[in-house]
């Protein structure tokens, strides 16, 4: 897991934002005292959407993010997949609530880019370069079967 994870920001009372990776109108919502370690919610107006958030975990997430690379998202509109990662989430930690996350949303901005880059850590070997060249190669392939 990143040592510094972007918080996320998601419809609740306080100040507004955008998403930093969507544009999504987001109001920050913390919880206090949250020991969240995935999907936390931000106490500052800035960070991304819970959806930009979700996939964000997924690109940092050893071995997934491969296969996300090379298969695309669809993967993600199962709901058995779904509830496995968000399983990861609550056990690790988290402030989201699964019926907040838009999965079709997350298919949808894909291909966005993030506000970082991603780097390889002691958990997740991979570079963002080395994402971009799997997602070619299985957009390749499914273009070429």
């Amino acid at each position: 897991m990143p040592k510094k994870q972007a918080a996320f920001a998601f419809a609740g009372s306080g100040q507004g934002c955008s998403c930093g990776r969507c544009g999504r109108p987001c109001k920050v919502d913390p919880v206090p005292g949250s020991g969240a370690r995935m999907l936390k919610r931000s106490a500052k107006p800035k960070g991304l959407c819970v959806n930009c958030a979700v996939h964000d975990q997924l690109r940092h997430l050893y071995p997934a993010n491969l296969i996300l690379a090379r298969s695309g998202p669809k993967g993600l509109a199962l709901p058995h997949i779904q509830r496995q990662f968000f399983e990861i989430c609550r056990m690790a930690g988290t402030d989201a609530r699964f019926e907040e996350i838009d999965w079709a949303a997350i298919a949808a901005h894909w291909d966005l880019p993030f506000p970082t880059r991603l780097k390889s850590t002691a958990t997740n070997p991979v570079t963002e370069e080395e994402l971009a060249m799997e997602r070619m190669e299985g957009e390749q392939r499914r273009e070429n079967p």
